[in-house]
């Protein structure tokens, strides 16, 4: 009753992860050449997104860190009296961190790719690359709202209620697959990146409302935006 939930769950986030790959290199050749010019192929924009994608794998890094200190931890703390207040400093401490991330990376993203690699003499990001780096806020936003969503799974786990898994991440299934075949028509790899941005922070909402019903916690959700959208308004 616990587990089963975690394999239609796991069905929604793979298909949040790789889904979009999917839809890209099915763009018709004129809409390639409508946003990218007659030089790019739908594969050649599947690889370049892919390539710019990885970038957002240091706020990944951080979420996934994260997320294995912090289950063992409000497992343990769910007992006490003051574990809602424990979460909800916890919540706003990741987001300190996940700003330091998003501001570090978003910034210097061409001074990033642009590191060679000693002796073997090669870019992190093969400069007929870089021409994508423009997702790679994007991405971390959606990632910084994935952080979210573990943050908020507490009280999904000391309720046991994990039946309300897959109705959340394929909900966010739902939106990436519906965004991502309205936008990308219109807005290429960008709209790709930005429906992983709206499925992530809806799934993070919805897990918010079924974990604070099921454990009451102050989280200061406010601020958290705040943090974000002061974020990112310094890279912009």
């Amino acid at each position: 009753i616990f587990g089963l939930p975690f394999v239609p769950a796991g069905l929604g986030h793979v298909i949040n992860e790789l889904i979009d790959r999917f839809f890209l290199k099915s763009m018709d050749p004129q809409t390639v050449e409508a946003l990218y010019g007659p030089d790019y192929t739908a594969d050649d924009i599947v690889g370049i997104y892919s390539a710019c994608y990885k970038l957002a794998v240091f706020m990944l890094l951080l979420v996934q860190m994260f997320r294995m200190a912090w289950q063992p931890f409000f497992m343990r703390q769910s007992e006490e009296t003051s574990a809602p207040e424990t979460f909800s400093q916890t919540f706003s401490l990741f987001n300190f961190a996940a700003a330091a991330i998003f501001l570090s990376v978003a910034l210097f993203a061409d001074q990033i790719v642009a590191v060679k690699v000693p002796i073997l003499d090669f870019y992190l990001v093969d400069e007929k690359f870089w021409g994508g780096l423009g997702i790679v806020p994007i991405l971390l936003l959606a990632y910084w709202f994935q952080g979210w969503y573990v943050n908020f799974s507490a009280g999904i786990f000391i309720s046991e209620t994990t039946k309300r898994l897959p109705q959340i991440t394929l909900i966010g299934a739902a939106i990436t697959i519906v965004a991502n075949l309205v936008m990308i028509p219109f807005f290429g790899m960008m709209g790709s990146a930005m429906a992983t941005l709206l499925s992530y922070a809806v799934m993070a909402m919805l897990i918010y409302y079924y974990s604070t019903n099921a454990f009451e916690v102050p989280y200061k959700l406010v601020s958290g935006f705040g943090v974000m959208l002061l974020a990112a308004g310094f890279y912009y």
